[in-house]
């Protein structure tokens, strides 16, 4: 499993796919120097999280398919007086 993590909007996630647009494609691409077949976790919203890899990357765009979705549970369990 990667240690990688990024975060998307809920209408970047279509069934089995997340696209990554803007800023994090240059951090993914030249930065971390990720490539095809390589995994990532993405968190998109709703205490859920996408374990997924890497299927293509262009100069605009990561896509991602999602191997496995992930409930997460965010909240601290403990309440506060």
């Amino acid at each position: 499993m990667t240690n990688s993590r990024f975060f998307v909007k809920e209408e970047q996630v279509k069934s089995d796919i997340i696209n990554i647009t803007g800023n994090d494609v240059n951090h993914i691409k030249n930065v971390l120097r990720m490539k095809n077949g390589e995994e990532v976790m993405i968190s998109g919203g709703n205490n859920t999280d996408y374990h997924c890899r890497i299927l293509e990357i262009t100069d605009n765009e990561v896509k991602l398919s999602i191997i496995e979705k992930l409930e997460s549970d965010k909240e601290l369990s403990a309440r506060i007086h």
